[in-house]
C-alpha cells in the first residue's frame, strides 16, 4: 500500500500532512528529516502528524524538519485544523480566510518506508 502525504500552504510556510489514521506506517525520526529535505522536493518546514484524540480535542503533532517533535502555533493549528475538516473528522472549523490549503497529494511507493534515509 502506497503512503499519502498531503502538502498545505499557510501564509509562507508549507507543511506535510501524515495520516496515521490512512497510512500503514508511522513515520520515524530519520524518515521525517528525509521527507523535510529542500533537495528531496517535498520540502517543508515540518509535518503535521496525527491525528490524535477525539472530537473537539482532536489534533495532530507537529514535527520539524529535524524531527524533533515542536509545540504547534497558531498558525500550525489552523492548518491541522484546515486538513481535519478536510478529511472529515472535524464537522465544523473556524473560518481560517483561505489563509491555509491544500496544495499537492503525494504517494510515495510501499518500499520507500522501508529503505534507509541518507539524510544528515
Amino acid at each position: 500500500m502506497d503512503t499519502i502525504l498531503l502538502k498545505y500552504h499557510a501564509e509562507d510556510t508549507d507543511y506535510l500532512i501524515y495520516d496515521v489514521r490512512r497510512n500503514q506506517h508511522t513515520p520515524d525520526q530519520k524518515m521525517m528529516r528525509a521527507l523535510c529535505a529542500k533537495n528531496f522536493a517535498l520540502g517543508s518546514e515540518g509535518i503535521l502528524v496525527g491525528p490524535a484524540g477525539e472530537g473537539a480535542s482532536m489534533h495532530m503533532k507537529l514535527f520539524l524538519a529535524d524531527g524533533r517533535e515542536a509545540t504547534v502555533n497558531d498558525r500550525d493549528r489552523e492548518v491541522s485544523d484546515q486538513y481535519l475538516t478536510d478529511a472529515g473528522y472535524l464537522q465544523e472549523q473556524s473560518a481560517n480566510d483561505g489563509k491555509s490549503y491544500m496544495t499537492g497529494k503525494i504517494f510515495l511507493p510501499e518500499n520507500f518506508m522501508n529503505k534507509k534515509y541518507a539524510v544528515a
